[in-house]
């Protein structure tokens, strides 16, 4: 039986929504600046994804969506080697157009949509991000786990369990975000390895819309109009490696869109 997991969010009146798809800076444009202002490289990452998220909101076939998640997940590997710290520059391909990229000063701790990257790098198999994801790995208990979780490497359910153990002492201090999206995606990927990823999927899936539909970022700031929530971007790269291995699952919703399930 297909279990079907329904998306939080307005259903009729998606004009908001539509503006500020419209109001986003082409990302083409973005690219093209990186040249001179290799930063923002992370904006790409990010925008890529929010782009992604209001077309499957406001158009669920458009057929750039695969686009957009390559993206997303390239430009979030570029991310993290450029935070990664050092000298010299590195080469990456954005939507067709090369681009070089100077390394950060300073190391800085990845945030969540670049961990994500390790993840989606196996998804789409793409070598280029599975090695700018290698290049950037740094201290991160979890960005190590999910890289030996793609990899293969025979220490993935131990570093998962770990990067678990990690969340579960401090999400006291994390709050909500932590305990809805983090902690049961951790759970999902071991899964992956340890069996039962319909029902972790399902329940990680649950949990996702919850923080969206009803958790506040901060104080009086609902999560409900975020375009990052519209498509989940962890369960959709774990569903897909899922697939890939031959694991069975029949659960279907708006926050995993098949294009990108494949």
């Amino acid at each position: 039986m297909t279990v079907t997991i329904d998306r939080h969010g307005p259903r009729d009146d998606l004009t908001w929504f539509q503006e500020y798809l419209d109001d986003l800076d082409p990302l083409e444009w973005q690219i093209e600046a990186l040249g001179t202002r290799p930063q923002h490289v992370k904006l790409v990452m990010t925008d890529a994804a929010k782009e992604l998220g209001l077309r499957q909101l406001l158009t669920p076939d458009d057929e750039r969506l695969t686009d957009l998640f390559e993206l997303y997940v390239r430009s979030g590997a570029a991310t993290l080697a450029r935070q990664a710290a050092g000298p010299g520059t590195f080469t990456v391909t954005l939507a067709g157009q090369e681009v070089e990229l100077d390394r950060a000063t300073e190391r800085r701790d990845p945030g969540f949509l670049e961990k994500l990257a390790a993840l989606g790098a196996a998804a789409f198999d793409d070598q280029q991000s599975l090695e700018l994801t290698a290049a950037g790995l740094g201290h991160s208990t979890v960005l190590h786990a999910f890289h030996a979780l793609v990899t293969g490497d025979p220490h993935a359910g131990e570093l998962l369990r770990s990067a678990i153990e990690e969340l579960d002492l401090s999400h006291c201090l994390l709050g909500p975000w932590n305990e809805h999206i983090e902690l049961p995606l951790l759970k999902l990927a071991q899964a992956v390895l340890d069996g039962g990823f319909e029902e972790q999927l399902v329940a990680t899936l649950g949990s996702h819309r919850h923080w969206y539909e009803n958790c506040e970022a901060n104080p009086g700031e609902s999560n409900a109009r975020d375009p990052l929530g519209f498509v989940a971007f962890g369960p959709v790269c774990l569903a897909a490696i899922a697939r890939q291995r031959g694991i069975a699952f029949a659960v279907r919703s708006e926050y995993l869109p098949e294009c990108l399930v494949r």
